[in-house]
């Protein structure tokens, strides 16, 4: 389909636009040159495709979901292709509120839906299917886009002001032809020119945990200029208490607006950091031709597979390496026979900076020795970037640093599938080599103790002493990645705050890190040396650093040491007091716990004794109460009175024969013969007293003796008077 057929084919659908429908949505649907994971597996997506689609698009159906509570919430209202952002582009009229405002905050995202190719091939480099000649089939709005490109912003492209969203401005003028555009330059987005580029566009939206009745989710939308404030126009009707008259407010900066407000804020546009490396990454197009320094210094060749937009992914790479946009998937291609270049079978991912462009490849290098040099890929500088820290980013602290514990701490690949990604976004170099990432010990320089954690100026300055030689240096590194680590790390500090350690003279810092590192290097426990042992007191000092590296001497004269060093070396001291006496304290709280929780256990034991005694108690007198009393039996008598009640009722009953009790009758034959005239109920009644009587006997207190008496007597009565 020509252009003039796109052209024609919107101009039919804009008759059915905004006016047939209660909300209104435009953005992004999907880029050229990504890798997207759907359901079906990965798919990658071609330029030359998507822009024979995207007519396809216009007139389907906008669903709620992909799959089970699936139902039609909108139509595709204009779609065309993109070639400044290398995008299909649309407008879409919805008729479900709660779907419309979920799309326009954020919350769910467009994901195309598409099938009916003519032919399906294969990724070369990736895999992942391409859909040739493919339709697009609907559009449903998920809690993630499939495509990092995606996103809609609320209204129609023809009538959002500047602030809607990205490329508002290329949207409009790609999808309706607009007459007042002048070529491409008319056509500029957020962030495309000079003047913009550090233009930060936002929703304020309520903060977690604000109870406020607000109508809307959105309460205003924002701009945050690079040198001149921050103004926010708040949507008057989503307050409790509507707002009489339009009301735009003016900020210093947006941590003021969060100050004043208590509200948070959505960006509705990359930030400047990441906008500009999403500019950079625009360069880059599928099959060209690129190169980039290696860990080593050389230059390695291959060609763009796909541009990583938004995201990460930990299962592009045949390492366990993630990969965080923006990123430039490249195949590595190696130097082959006859001046050629062949595909070495592996991807890398490189920041879009830190890539250059080429028509085609250079005369591959002849000697053996050339070609390994070239292939060979040993470190790289993390990258992880200022812009990253900054704004809301975690930022930078200069608490006290201990590299080696920080390391010990790290999760190593050997033992964890995401230890690497981990170490990436922790340690400065980063080994590029598929086995050296297969220890932790191959990563170098940690400048913070976790990925999402603040970064310590103290490690930018001691790994910035590194590099020029203390405590060895770094080994193995090449000079050209040592130059660019140098350069992150000063990038870094000076994006830190003033006041914290490091950044406001960065190089006396790393002077005074060099010197202690040398001072320490031989002791162990990280204590620094004295430097008052010299031979004699009258030369200078000499502290000697050795490791594997080789060994690097320092002097210092004792009438010219510093103030800092002297002030870092006592803070040293102070905090291993700290230490010392919070171990003591640990240790005597933890010999009180051990001796509380004996004493417990003894309680716990005499309290289990109690409480048989008092059961056994409880059963005696039962029992005894049982004869005396034919109401209640034993085991009713011990259920329904305490042992207090039960000792109450026992002193109650005379358990003694009176005058008026019958005397035994003596039965014929009574003596030891007498059992033989017992019938057997009386003989099983006189087996259990006789037991009952050798229990009483052990027994040492009063109410067994009274017991013992009634079984005796009950004994004398039915052996003829023999107890």
């Amino acid at each position: 389909m020509t252009p003039t057929q796109y052209t024609s084919r919107i101009a039919s659908l804009r008759e059915r636009d905004a006016a047939d429908y209660p909300y209104v949505v435009h953005g992004v649907a999907q880029a050229a040159g990504e890798l997207t994971h759907g359901q079906n597996g990965p798919k990658y997506w071609p330029a030359a495709e998507l822009q024979q689609a995207a007519p396809t698009l216009a007139g389907q159906t906008v669903y709620s979901v992909h799959d089970g509570d699936r139902h039609a919430v909108g139509e595709i209202l204009a779609a065309a292709y993109d070639e400044t952002r290398d995008a299909v582009v649309y407008e879409a009229g919805l008729e479900d509120a709660e779907i419309a405002e979920a799309l326009s905050i954020g919350e769910r995202e467009p994901t195309i839906e598409a099938a009916n190719p003519d032919a399906v091939d294969r990724h070369d480099e990736t895999g992942a299917v391409i859909m040739r000649g493919f339709e697009y089939t609907g559009m449903a709005t998920t809690e993630q886009g499939a495509s990092d490109a995606s996103y809609a912003a609320p209204g129609s492209a023809a009538e959002n002001p500047a602030v809607a969203a990205l490329s508002a401005a290329s949207i409009q003028a790609t999808l309706h032809d607009d007459d007042d555009a002048d070529g491409a330059g008319a056509a500029l987005a957020v962030g495309d020119d000079g003047w913009s580029a550090g233009l930060r566009l936002f929703r304020v939206v309520p903060a977690e945990g604000d109870e406020t009745d607000y109508d809307n989710d959105v309460l205003g939308v924002g701009v945050a200029f690079p040198d001149a404030g921050v103004y926010v126009d708040w949507q008057r009707a989503a307050f409790p208490d509507e707002l009489d008259d339009p009301h735009v407010s003016e900020y210093g900066s947006i941590p003021d607006l969060r100050k004043a407000t208590g509200n948070d804020i959505v960006d509705m546009t990359q930030p400047p950091g990441e906008r500009a490396s999403l500019a950079d990454l625009g360069q880059f197009a599928p099959g060209g031709v690129v190169s980039w320094r290696t860990g080593n210094g050389t230059l390695a060749y291959g060609k763009v597979q796909a541009k990583i937009q938004r995201g990460q992914f930990d299962d592009l790479l045949s390492t366990d390496q993630v990969v965080t946009a923006p990123a430039v998937l490249i195949g590595v291609h190696e130097p082959g026979q006859g001046d050629t270049w062949t595909p070495a079978e592996r991807l890398v991912a490189r920041k879009p900076g830190s890539v250059t462009r080429h028509d085609d490849f250079p005369a591959a290098p002849a000697s053996e020795a050339a070609m390994a040099a070239l292939a060979a890929d040993s470190y790289e500088v993390t990258n992880v970037s200022p812009d990253e820290i900054t704004g809301d980013g975690p930022g930078f602290t200069d608490t006290e640093w201990d590299g080696d514990d920080v390391t010990a701490s790290l999760p190593n690949p050997s033992e964890a599938d995401d230890a690497a990604g981990v170490l990436d976004q922790t340690m400065a170099l980063v080994p590029t080599d598929d086995e050296a990432r297969d220890a932790k010990s191959n990563w170098k320089a940690p400048f913070r103790d976790g990925p999402d954690a603040p970064v310590n100026t103290r490690a930018l300055v001691a790994i910035d002493a590194a590099i020029s030689g203390a405590r060895g240096g770094f080994e193995g590194v090449a000079d050209a990645t040592l130059d660019a680590l140098s350069d992150w790390t000063q990038s870094m500090l000076a994006a830190a705050p003033d006041g914290l350690f490091g950044a406001d003279d960065p190089e006396a810092a790393a002077a005074t890190a060099g010197w202690l590192a040398a001072t320490t290097a031989d002791d162990p426990s990280g204590e620094a040396q004295d430097r008052d042992t010299a031979d004699s007191t009258d030369s200078p000092t000499t502290a000697t650093a050795t490791d594997s590296g080789g060994t690097d001497t320092m002097s210092n004269d004792n009438d010219t040491d510093s103030p800092d060093v002297e002030a870092l070396l006592e803070r040293v001291d102070e905090k291993e007091a700290q230490i010392d006496d919070l171990e003591a304290e640990l240790e005597a709280k933890a010999e009180t716990i051990d001796e509380k929780e004996e004493r417990i256990a003894e309680l716990e034991e005499t309290n289990e004794e109690l409480r048989e005694q008092n059961e056994a108690a409880r059963e005696q007198y039962a029992a005894a109460l049982a004869e005396a009393d034919t109401i209640l039996s034993e085991d009713e008598l011990a259920e329904q009175f305490t042992l207090a009640e039960l000792s109450e009722k026992v002193e109650e009953v005379d358990f003694a024969a009176d005058d008026g009790t019958p005397e035994p009758t003596v039965r014929s034959g009574g003596g030891p013969s007498a059992e033989a005239n017992l019938s057997a109920a009386e003989q099983e009644r006189k087996a259990e007293l006789e037991e009952r009587k050798v229990e009483l006997e052990d027994a040492d207190n009063d109410l067994a003796e009274k017991e013992l008496e009634r079984v005796e007597a009950e004994l004398a009565e039915i052996m003829g008077g023999e107890a």
